[in-house]
């Protein structure tokens, strides 16, 4: 059976799909995000897979008409709104921007050419609409009447128009002289086009004859739906912005675009800038979806509704969730059989500790072979790995404290009283028993890393919507992923048995790569961002691995904004305009002062790359000189010396060691 998952762009869907495969977000959720019927200007913003496109597209016209069961116009004016979606790509705007200056006004001609076609080729759509509702309620258009009104939009009569056949053809004639003028311009270094329709008079003309002239449309409003701002240049973008700021009863305007594909608010108005609140309201869609409690029924029911259409028979007994393989045992008993099966006669994290007391010996003489015994003795629980790890960790916690003062044997001896009396009852020692929860994936990731087992926290249908991270096609993504591998590995996903570990794992890793790939724009910073991620992430791995990691489930980082430089504040931004980086709501509020610092999360798409955790808790703060040495492109070198100074502090046998740039 074909993967089911294989499409995840809406793009790619025609408009029966994109109404079939729809899910909402709660009640009516999604609508009332896009609020078609409101009349405030929507910068719709997301990350790429938000969900942008098909949402839009979802409220456009002929899925409205595609949804009417009765009267087309009733079910129009119930509606509130009429849709009209396209996309700003398919305006080819690069044929508007002059890159050789062959005439020295080529700049202006080209831009007003370029606000000429965009008014002819929306009028298009508008008119197509208009056509196709006529065709319905044929009663209620005066056709000859409306094209009339429509010509008269225009500065410069038009032939008479008895049809919107006629009138439609007729736009097509100017365009295709604007057409013509554009692909000669490179022989002929002439733009010489007669524009005959002054700004904005087609795109808010023709909505505003529509509810004068169609009585059961007088209540509606027409909402343009304009997606992909992000192809087109800033010059261009800058006539969208005019249309906000312009806007006409009854329009209104729906702007889809990544979030790094607005490149300037600024207006023809005497080059006055929209204002979010004023002239428009942004809404950040993924930013929306994180936050949305929501989010996981969504996403379950986007899964469900792809197999369903698929052909899927799931079972009405088991959740979506009882197709993946999870491990059976406890994190306990699965340790000792991994221990088990590894036939090794000491257990691999204490053979490291004693490598290190070694080690430690030899420098500093403070202790004899005896005394290891006796360390490793104190802290071992044969029966108990995972809080064996807690031993070794509060150890090592220890150690770092003592210096080279105190005795070993002393606080590995208490450790071990701590231990039996967490056993004997678990609330006895609040403290450890925080450290266990707290640690534990923690904890099971080191030893999945000493053991080469595979990360044990991935594995389940919560932490794959998790790692979406409000984008729906990174979902779709890593269902596509495991569906292939699941059927490489001869399985029969969601039809027989469950999806084995292996396939899980090798799809993560699979969709990790895609996500990797998938993030980059070649705008000029690309580089830099990837190879600062890259740092930032083997940073946290590294401490997350270490002997005495600082914090727990590290996959954060916050930082003063004021302190941070412009050009590492770019790449950072543009690092989560991308959607490597997710902010975090409210920040981090500083202890010793009111400030609230920026917060930034590593996407947990990135999770399985570099072995880090999933789900975010505690965060380190960087410095300027942290932040230079991780995010500014030529600091290769500073990085390193960084890093080797900060995990120090966190590798044993805990020297004494100079100032760390990683300290404030």
């Amino acid at each position: 059976m074909e993967n089911p998952f294989n499409i995840t762009k809406a793009f790619n869907f025609n408009d029966e799909q994109i109404n079939d495969y729809w899910v909402d977000l709660g009640d009516n959720g999604f609508h009332k995000i896009i609020s078609p019927s409101s009349s405030m200007p929507l910068l719709i913003l997301g990350g790429k897979g938000s969900g942008k496109t098909h949402i839009m597209r979802y409220h456009s016209y002929y899925l409205q008409k595609m949804r009417c069961t009765g009267n087309l116009l009733n079910h129009l004016s119930n509606d509130g709104y009429i849709g009209i979606y396209f996309t700003l790509s398919g305006l080819e705007a690069s044929r508007f921007f002059n890159k050789d200056n062959i005439e020295s006004n080529s700049k202006e001609k080209l831009l007003a050419l370029f606000i000429y076609y965009m008014e002819l080729w929306i009028a298009q759509k508008a008119i197509e609409i208009i056509s196709d509702m006529a065709k319905s309620s044929p009663d209620a258009f005066k056709e000859k009447e409306i094209c009339n009104s429509i010509c008269d939009l225009f500065d410069e009569n038009l032939n008479n128009a008895e049809s919107f056949d006629d009138l439609f053809g007729q736009l097509s004639n100017f365009k295709k002289q604007v057409d013509i003028a554009l692909n000669n311009y490179s022989f002929t270094a002439s733009l010489n086009v007669k524009i005959n329709i002054s700004r904005g008079k087609l795109i808010f003309g023709i909505p505003q004859i529509l509810v004068d002239k169609v009585k059961e449309l007088k209540k509606c409003r027409v909402v343009y739906l304009m997606d992909e701002l992000e192809n087109l240049y800033p010059i261009h973008q800058k006539y969208i912005q005019t249309l906000l700021r312009e806007q006409q009863h009854p329009v209104t305007f729906r702007v889809g675009a990544r979030k790094y594909g607005v490149k300037t608010y600024s207006t023809f108005c005497g080059d006055e800038e929209n204002k979010a609140g004023a002239e428009y309201t942004p809404i950040y869609l993924d930013n929306l979806l994180r936050g949305n409690d929501g989010y996981k029924e969504f996403a379950t029911n986007l899964i469900i509704k792809r197999l369903i259409k698929a052909g899927f028979f799931l079972k009405t007994d088991v959740t979506l969730g009882d197709y993946f393989e999870q491990y059976s045992e406890s994190v306990e008993e699965w340790m000792l059989k991994v221990i088990s099966n590894s036939k090794e006669l000491e257990r691999k994290y204490f053979k490291k500790l004693r490598n290190k007391l070694e080690k430690a010996k030899k420098l500093f003489q403070e202790f004899s072979d005896n005394d290891i015994h006796t360390i490793i003795n104190a802290l071992r629980i044969d029966s108990n790995p995972l809080l064996e790890k807690v031993n070794i960790h509060l150890f090592y916690m220890a150690w770092s404290a003592l210096g080279n003062n105190g005795s070993l044997v002393d606080e590995a001896t208490k450790i071990s009283k701590r231990c039996k009396s967490y056993l004997h009852n678990s609330d006895n020692d609040k403290n450890y028993k925080e450290l266990k929860k707290h640690f534990k994936q923690d904890f099971i990731a080191q030893f999945c890393r000493e053991y080469r087992q595979p990360e044990r926290g991935y594995f389940d249908l919560e932490t794959y919507i998790h790692m979406s991270q409000g984008l729906p096609r990174n979902l779709l993504m890593i269902f596509q992923k495991v569906y292939d591998w699941a059927i490489q590995n001869g399985e029969k996903p969601f039809m027989e048995g469950k999806i084995s570990i292996n396939s899980q794992s090798n799809g993560l890793a699979n969709a990790a790569d895609w996500f990797w790939t998938d993030a980059r724009i070649h705008d000029g910073k690309d580089a830099d961002r990837m190879e600062s991620i890259q740092r930032l992430a083997e940073l946290f791995r590294e401490i997350r691995y270490s002997d005495k990691p600082v914090e727990c489930s590290l996959c954060t980082f916050s930082f003063n904004k004021n302190e941070c430089p412009r050009e590492v504040f770019e790449i950072i931004d543009g690092s989560e305009k991308v959607s490597l980086l997710i902010e975090v709501p409210k920040g981090r509020p500083d202890k010793n002062s009111m400030r609230v610092d920026l917060r930034y999360q590593l996407n947990s798409m990135l999770a399985t790359t570099w072995k880090l955790p999933i789900y975010r808790r505690a965060d380190i703060r960087l410095s300027k000189s942290e932040l230079m040495a991780i995010f500014k492109p030529t600091s290769g070198h500073d990085y390193l010396e960084c890093k080797k100074k900060r995990l120090s502090k966190m590798m044993a046998p805990f020297k004494e060691s100079e100032p760390t740039l990683f300290c404030d």
